[in-house]
């Protein structure tokens, strides 16, 4: 017969004595004290026992479909989990309200102040709490109705369990200190107060065989003379279970903590849980400080109540007592998380949404990457099936795979073990993130998977580890410090040793030979005292070298005990003769000699193979390394176009910034990459790779595209600087499109494709014999990009107001000197992927029969060219400016460094450090005379883009052509033969020639291609903005508004200067009559 009255229980609640009730849904029965206690939150019920069964107890059963779980209230004590800690705060997720867990998910938060009572100024988060403790904490607020505020400031609340980085459960030693009982690692912790605030019955409740043990650490507790010890003494046994940390060395106190420990590992509540349900005596729950692998007889102590007889049980882990020797056995550990997995069958099934999303983490965590390979065929699929159970949510299936790990086990490999164990960790990780739920089922589980895979773990390494050489050493130990001594270390000390008793041998020789005439002026008193400091000296300084000898000559013998030979094992790693010997014979030598050489090669054909896949990926990973800081570029234009036009244009110029890149890359991905680097073609475009179709090709890989790329969108930025300020939104979009689809592509395929007619990397008919140099593009990025500015400004024309009626110059400022300067040191960041990273590569030698150097020199020497030419250019523009206009000014000195990078930007790589200052010196004033004839002819450039490239540009190519020298461009162009290199380096002509060639050919190739584009879009009305829009500016006009907003912009702040709008019918009454005055103000 069913139970009137219903009555709620939450997880952990006695439901009453196995022997007179049976364990329905939601009860279950707990082997040590046989008592049945509720798995779920909802109603209790007893119904009765079917009439043909042999068993007529009453069943027991929680149903809890309807039942609601506990909610934190301000006042409240509360147990949360530590999820994140902050610099002012901890975030934590709440699991049990007084002694009833949460159903739902609570959060809360422990602020800075909150922490502790006293000296709240001085705590410090990261030292009260780690992510992962278990707190006790007083619920203050609802907080900010998203987290409780909780407070952890009285003496009992504050963590009450944590795990050390070893795993294990640390102990506390004060109430700011928590020890790890494996390392003895000490850590930093808010800790909790104990005390045994129980309830008031708790003790007479106990089982049977727990009242014994609470009887022996009675007696063990006052046995002997406990009125004539010391007060210090008996304080220390009053105290002794809150000291349990700190084990007494001696005596009968050694006794009392065991059998509380004892007591402890059994549970003091009636829940299983990892959590008491009383909160005061969480920490009883582990105690003891030793490891649980400690041998320690227990059995005979628990059944011998009245054994009056004091006992001594040594605490001390003996050799016998480290966890190697007293290492589980995989096979039950398995057999155990076998069992932790026998769970109802809709268990899984029934877990809430947010269980549910981390057992799907966990179910990836078991089965995610190469498992087939890592763990082998029949373990990887039984992984994988089991991975999908829980996914979706199946418990019968799960445990039925989990069954089978211990017989798979016998047949795994050393890494199969390994790479289980590791998959094991990782979801049981998963498992334990996902708190109490139930009667503790899953943090059951997680800890039976962790403990699991890290045995399996550790086995596999320490194979691996035994198979390792080893050599012979000594542990001395002095207190706490522990020093390995190896052969080594100890002829170390002995030459110490030696050269100490040396120099006290030699300090005693001084101390003695000291006249003593020098003490005749001295008093009795002074003579006295120095005749006994000089004899005890000398005893000191005689004896340390004595002790010195003796010294190194123990630490020499010792050595010579120590230096073991190394294990043969490591000759397994080397090639020996001995290998060799069965393919040799005396009748078949041809056939030996063949299998000889055949065996070797195989061998060094493996290795070159894994040396050649190491070379590719690393040069890969320097070329995209570079690509990244060339495109890092982006954000130098952006902010220098932004600094250099006033503020109502800012918006414009910084979206054309955006579009360059957008539009560039759709264009050189479809076809500007083709007409570069299609490979096979003529010498003057491209003819494969469209749409990067059939690559990557042995010629280039894709990290070669992106970077190329990058190249190709600087060129358009470039050009965008130019015509900046005045120009129409659409003819950004074609010029864009156009330059990197194809006008770039064309001058980057003659000079840097392999196939183009001026490229220096051509197998034959070399352009006078050389090519051109233009090593990272000081005409192919530069000068394209200048030049194709130049003509956009001149179509265009200047801005309104740039030159006044009588054609004298008039200085159209930028809105900001801060973001110049910003995009100037972008841009140098930028510059060293732009000009070390255009080797390509960096694991290449070179033949000079230098081991140190190679490629990778050669790139630190195009970095440190870079650096001087920029910084020159710097400086030089900085003073002649201050000469010829009378001022410091820093937009002048960005952009001589500019040009100055610009110039060296072609021969960086061929020539020496010294000739990078001359062209940076050069290049400031090409820079400063280009802008002196824009002047003249009347040309608006916003950024000196076509001076500051074009000009500088041209420069850098003549420049090489003067100073490349012959031993860096046979390095850089893998040149076996002589090769034509700079004028003034002894080189001829030949070279200069070559880039005066290259100067006029990009000069009318941009002109033929970008002049004709730019007319006729002026002709079109698609280039140039009409004059309102360019006086009011582009951002309010066609960008819906300013880049900054300016607080007399705003309605609410200047109300007094906003225009409304005068209606024609209130027009003439606002003209005839006046507003209404105030009445309170006199009459004038």
């Amino acid at each position: 017969m069913e139970e009137e009255r219903e009555v709620v229980v939450t997880p952990g609640e006695v439901l009453g004595k196995a022997s007179d009730l049976k364990a329905g849904r939601g009860a279950y029965v707990s082997p040590h004290n046989r008592t049945l206690y509720a798995s779920l939150t909802g109603f209790r019920r007893i119904l009765s026992p079917p009439p043909n069964s042999p068993d007529q107890r009453r069943i027991v059963e929680v149903t809890g479909h309807k039942a609601h779980g506990a909610v934190p209230e301000p006042g409240s004590i509360v147990i949360a989990r530590v999820t994140k800690v902050m610099a002012r705060m901890a975030s934590t997720d709440i699991m049990c309200v007084g002694p009833k867990s949460v159903r739902e998910k609570f959060s809360g938060i422990i602020r800075q102040q909150d922490v502790r009572a006293m000296e709240i100024d001085k705590v410090e988060m990261h030292l009260s709490f780690r992510p992962g403790d278990i707190v006790r904490a007083l619920v203050l607020s609802l907080g900010d109705a998203r987290a409780y505020y909780l407070s952890t400031a009285k003496n009992e609340l504050g963590v009450i369990s944590a795990e050390s980085a070893a795993g294990a459960t640390m102990v506390p030693i004060s109430w700011t200190e928590m020890q790890c009982p494996l390392t003895e690692q000490i850590e930093q912790r808010k800790v909790a107060k104990e005390s045994f605030d129980l309830p008031q019955d708790y003790f007479a409740q106990l089982p049977r065989d727990l009242r014994l043990d609470l009887n022996d650490a009675a007696f063990d507790l006052s046995n002997g003379p406990v009125l004539d010890e010391g007060k210090k003494e008996k304080k220390k046994k009053k105290n002794l279970t809150s000291k349990t940390a700190k084990i007494p060395s001696g005596g009968n106190l050694e006794v009392a903590p065991t059998r509380l420990s004892v007591m402890a590992s059994i549970p003091l509540l009636p829940s299983t849980s990892n959590l008491s349900s009383s909160s005061n005596l969480l920490f009883l729950r582990n105690t003891h400080p030793l490891p649980s692998s400690t041998s320690l007889k227990t059995s005979t102590i628990i059944h011998k109540p009245l054994l009056y007889k004091s006992l001594t049980v040594a605490f001390a882990l003996t050799e016998s007592d480290s966890p190697k020797s007293l290492e589980p056995d995989p096979q039950s550990l398995l057999r155990e998380l076998a069992e932790s997995f026998d769970l109802p069958q809709d268990y899984f099934a029934q877990l809430p949404r947010d269980l549910r999303l981390d057992l799907n983490d966990a179910a990836f965590d078991l089965s995610n990457g190469p498992v087939l390979d890592e763990c082998g065929q029949e373990l990887g699929e039984t992984l994988l099936n089991l991975s999908r159970a829980w996914e979706v949510a199946d418990t019968s299936t799960s445990y039925n795979l989990i069954s089978k790990l211990p017989r798979l086990e016998e047949s795994l490999t050393d890494n199969a073990k390994s790479a289980l164990g590791r998959r094991l960790v990782s979801a049981g990780r998963r498992f334990q993130s996902m708190g109490q739920y139930g009667k503790g089922e899953l943090q059951k589980i997680a800890k039976a998977m962790i403990s699991t895979g890290r045995l399996l773990s550790a086995s596999s390494n320490s194979k691996e580890t035994d198979e390792q050489p080893k050599t012979e050493g000594r542990m001395l130990k002095f207190g706490d410090l522990q020093l390995e001594l190896t052969a080594d270390k100890a002829n170390i000390g002995a030459v110490i040793g030696l050269v100490f008793g040396i120099l006290s041998w030699q300090v005693a020789q001084g101390i003695q030979g000291i006249p003593e005439s020098s003490l005749e002026y001295a008093n009795d008193n002074a003579l006295l005292l120095a005749k006994s400091l000089r004899g005890a000296l000398l005893a000191l300084f005689y004896s340390s070298t004595i002790l010195s000898a003796f010294t190194s000559v123990g630490l020499v013998l010792l050595g010579r005990q120590l230096n073991i030979p190394v294990s043969t094992t490591m000759a397994s790693l080397t090639c020996s003769a001995s290998d060799l010997v069965p393919l040799f014979g005396t009748t078949t030598a041809t056939a030996n000699s063949t299998a000889i050489a055949d065996f070797l090669c195989t061998r060094f054909n493996a290795i070159a193979n894994k040396f050649a896949d190491t070379s590719y990926a690393v040069d890969n990973t320097y070329l995209l390394f570079s690509a990244y800081l060339v495109f890092a570029m982006q954000l130098g234009f952006a902010m220098l176009c932004a600094g250099s036009v006033r503020a109502k244009n800012t918006m414009n110029i910084m979206l054309t910034n955006v579009l360059d890149a957008a539009a560039g890359g759709l264009s050189y991905y479809l076809f500007g990459f083709a007409f570069a680097f299609g490979s096979p073609s003529n010498g003057f475009i491209g003819r494969h790779f469209f749409g990067l179709k059939t690559y990557p090709s042995p010629s280039g890989d894709y990290s070669f595209f992106l970077y190329q790329w990058a190249f190709a969108i600087a060129a358009a930025g470039i050009t965008s600087g130019s015509i900046a300020e005045r120009t129409q939104f659409v003819a950004y979009l074609v010029y864009s499109s156009f330059l990197t689809g194809f006008v770039y592509p064309i001058v980057s395929h003659w000079f840097w494709s392999p196939d183009g007619w001026a490229s220096p990397t051509r197998s034959d008919n070399l352009l006078f014999g050389s090519g051109v140099i233009d090593f990272a593009g000081s005409g192919v990025v530069h000068m394209v990009g200048g030049i194709a500015g130049l003509w956009g400004a001149l179509v265009e024309g200047p801005r309104i107001g740039r030159f006044d009626r009588s054609g004298r110059s008039v200085a159209l400022r930028g809105h900001s000197a801060s973001l110049v300067v910003l995009g100037s040191f972008l841009l140098w960041f930028g510059w060293y992927g732009f000009n070390p990273g255009s080797f390509l590569t960096i694991l290449k030698t070179y033949d000079d029969g230098r081991s140190y150097y190679g490629q990778w020199s050669a790139i630190g020497r195009t970095a440190v060219t870079t650096t001087l030419a920029g910084c020159t250019a710097a400086l030089t523009t900085l003073f002649s400016k201050r000469l010829l206009a009378g001022h410091w000014n820093v937009i002048d000195v960005c952009n001589g460094l500019l040009g100055g990078f610009a110039a060296i930007t072609s021969g960086c790589s061929v020539v020496e450090p010294w000739a990078a200052i001359i062209c940076g010196f050069v290049a400031a004033w090409v820079l400063i005379g280009c802008n002196k004839a824009a002047e003249k002819l009347k040309y608006d450039d916003p950024l000196e883009a076509a001076q500051l490239h074009g000009g500088c540009g041209a420069w850098g190519l003549l420049f090489t052509g003067l100073f490349a020298k012959e031993e860096y461009v046979r390095e850089v162009y893998s040149v076996t033969g002589r090769r034509p290199y700079g004028l003034l380096m002894g080189g001829g002509g030949r070279l200069l020639a070559a880039q005066v060639i290259q100067v006029l050919v990009i000069s009318g190739w941009v002109t033929a291609t970008m002049g004709p584009l730019f007319y006729v879009m002026h002709k079109l009305k698609l280039l140039r903005i009409s004059r309102d829009d360019e006086m009011a500016g582009m951002d309010m006009t066609r960008h819906g508004g300013f880049a900054y907003a300016y607080h007399d912009e705003d309605p609410s702040v200047r109300p007094e200067f906003m225009m409304r709008k005068i209606e024609p019918d209130t027009e003439s009454e606002s003209l005839g009559a006046t507003p209404d005055c105030n009445p309170n103000l006199p009459v004038v």
